[in-house]
């Protein structure tokens, strides 16, 4: 027995027949946590190690990052893309990553929102995901103050992108100016008469949005300050104002013919309690 442990292995003493470096490699692994060697999130190796164990479904690399004080809304891959982003195109990685970071608007390197570089990537489905997960249309890019509707006009997306964004903007992200003074519908408006008649789809999308949303006609926005009616009649789209004066005519009128009922209602029960009273009244 004593011959066994003091034999020698390449110069290195074993102890019970186990080389000295796997005895120090587990004295390192049970540490105390303080005295742990915490990854160094600013390097580029170690952060694309994560977004691509990430990438691939593996959320529990997440889970031990962010408590090994990785920071999902400073620690950019590149100083640029978020993790949010890397899982935007599958929508189970993604709740889970919303579940741990908490939010979908994580401010990306360019100042953009990952819904934002999703529509500008065209992205369909990462639309989706980040919009059912609650991502904001109220977003500022910090260049010019714009929003993704704004955003969205720049490099125009699919019809479906736009249909998902007016679907889910807000009215507040509907009126917001950026830093040139445009709200996304006045800004759809002069590009219309720039560019032609291809962003006319995404002017048809918000303008509808914005009524149906209870945005008031009579309020000036945009640059030159004008109504909704004179930023669309001044664009050449009477044809849409009409539509859209058409479809608030109907729903006045529907409302009113709903109301009528109930107030009939109403009056006839409160004839029919006069009565009831006065029949107490004479019995007594």
């Amino acid at each position: 027995m004593g011959k066994f442990l003091s034999s020698r292995v390449g110069g290195r003493t074993p102890i019970m027949g186990i080389e000295p470096s796997l005895i120090g490699a587990t004295k390192s692994f049970w540490r105390p946590a303080r005295e742990r060697i915490m990854p160094d999130w600013t390097d580029y190796d170690t952060l694309l190690e994560l977004y691509t164990r990430v990438g691939n479904g593996d959320i529990q690399a997440l889970e031990e990052a962010i408590s090994g004080g990785f920071d999902p809304h400073v620690h950019l891959l590149g100083g640029d893309s978020s993790i949010v982003s890397v899982a935007r195109r599958d929508e189970r990685l993604l709740a889970a990553v919303y579940q741990l970071v908490g939010t979908v608007d994580v401010r990306e390197g360019s100042g953009c929102s990952p819904l934002m570089v999703a529509v500008m990537c065209n992205d369909e489905i990462g639309v989706q995901n980040l919009l059912r997960l609650g991502a904001s249309t109220e977003w500022r890019r910090q260049a010019d103050g714009s929003n993704v509707l704004h955003v969205a006009l720049v490099k125009p997306a699919s019809e479906q992108i736009g249909r998902l964004l007016a679907g889910f903007a807000s009215l507040a992200a509907l009126m917001a100016e950026n830093g040139f003074g445009d709200t996304p519908i006045s800004q759809a408006v002069r590009w219309c008469k720039r560019k032609g008649r291809k962003l006319s789809t995404y002017l048809e999308l918000y303008s509808e949005r914005y009524v149906s949303a209870g945005g008031r006609l009579d309020v000036r926005m945009g640059a030159p300050p004008r109504t909704l009616e004179e930023h669309l009649r001044a664009g050449g789209f009477e044809w849409l104002w009409n539509r859209l004066a058409n479809k608030i005519d109907q729903t006045a009128s529907r409302r009113t013919e709903a109301t009528k009922p109930r107030w009939r209602s109403l009056l006839s029960a409160a004839k029919q309690r006069c009565k009831t009273w006065q029949r107490r009244a004479v019995g007594r």
